[in-house]
């Protein structure tokens, strides 16, 4: 039984199990046992675990299986692995590298910066090692492109995401790459609703970087990086009664020397700050709107009481025909002369809170007719 049972091809970028590949007539396995070892042939199959380079051996039976060649790094199906799996997912992770479009992407991006003079030290696969650090660790950290930015005065890795990506592979390699002092872009290669969108773009500041089918058009018309940014965007909702924010995600084709360095992570758009703005804005009208309100009630409030003292600078034309709530002269002269005093069923015996209608009288403060004499 072979000790590898799944192999990688990265001309094909597809996964079989060995026997699959081992169901070759004799004369194709010493063939392929050969070619193998051949500087041509080496890398051709590669373990599906770990995706280092595999040879193909034989049992004194001549039974025909696939093994890591000696000297070869740790890995999971080794009887003698020492890998944690924060290890084995980083190994994972780089073998999903290996694949054709991965490699054609890697190529692609690398060429699209070499032809901008901002960047410069364009490498792919740099390897970057840690000071006093043993182990597997150090030879797994090789972003895909790594090169210098003018702009931004610092060292940048493009990390291409093609599949899902664990999330201790996106932590580790984040921290690494700060303690190296360079930043990690994560560019995306298409757009996909996954658990590696989410734990990138919730804490990137609500930003995402994919470099699609759109970016690598007008790339290759402009012969420069263009990628495409996703973000969060708020805004507010001015329902007239009543203002709330709102967030919609948007997108825009940007470029590198679009970006710049918020706390750990390059961004293009500042969504706290979006926040913000958009929460002060809805806290402003808010508050103009209750001024506004009082400021109403206010003049309401002097137009009444102009009305009622008779300032004809705040009544209206059907105010001027209004009669006073008052006795009428005429009345109150008459009632004065005959010495009648007027008392409502209320308390009420204040003249001057009585009003008059021909020969009734009301009183103010109820509303009821007060008969007189």
């Amino acid at each position: 039984m072979s000790t590898v049972s799944k192999v990688f091809l990265p001309d094909e970028g597809k996964s079989y199990t060995s026997n699959e590949v081992l169901s070759l007539d004799e004369a194709g396995l010493f063939k392929l046992r050969r070619f193998l070892r051949e500087p041509e042939g080496l890398g051709s199959i590669l373990c599906a675990t770990c995706f280092q380079p595999l040879i193909l051996v034989g049992t004194p039976s001549q039974k025909h299986h696939f093994k890591h060649p000696i000297g070869s790094e740790d890995c999971p199906v080794k009887s003698t692995t020492s890998l944690t799996d924060i290890e084995l997912h980083a190994i994972s992770y780089n073998g999903i590298k290996e694949s054709k479009k991965h490699k054609d992407y890697k190529a692609t991006i690398s060429n699209l910066l070499k032809s901008e003079v901002e960047y410069e030290n364009i490498q792919v696969e740099q390897t970057y090692r840690e000071q006093f650090q043993t182990g597997l660790a150090k030879t797994w950290r090789r972003p895909d492109i790594s090169f210098y930015s003018k702009t931004h005065n610092m060292d940048i890795a493009i990390e291409l995401v093609l599949e899902q990506v664990p999330l201790d592979v996106i932590v580790a390699r984040d921290r690494f790459f700060k303690e190296q002092g360079a930043t990690v872009l994560w560019l995306f290669l298409q757009d996909k609703n996954n658990f590696t969108r989410k734990d990138i773009f919730y804490n990137s500041n609500e930003n995402l970087f994919v470099f699609d089918l759109e970016s690598k058009i007008t790339s290759q018309d402009q012969n420069k990086l263009f990628f495409k940014c996703f973000y969060t965007h708020y805004e507010i909702d001015d329902l007239g009664f009543q203002v709330q924010v709102v967030n919609s995600e948007q997108s825009k084709l940007v470029r590198l020397n679009d970006l710049h360095f918020n706390e750990s992570n390059l961004i293009y758009f500042d969504v706290q700050q979006s926040e913000t703005d958009a929460k002060n804005e809805a806290d402003q009208i808010y508050k103009q709107r209750q001024q506004e309100n009082a400021d109403y009630r206010k003049r309401l409030d002097e137009k009444r009481k102009s009305r009622l003292s008779g300032n004809s600078s705040y009544a209206s034309v059907a105010d001027k025909y209004i009669q006073p709530r008052i006795i009428q002269p005429g009345l109150m002269s008459e009632l004065k002369a005959k010495g009648i005093q007027i008392k409502c069923a209320c308390g009420n015996d204040d003249l001057t809170k009585f009003r008059s209608k021909a020969c009734f009288v009301y009183c103010n403060l109820c509303g009821s007719e007060v008969g007189y004499d």
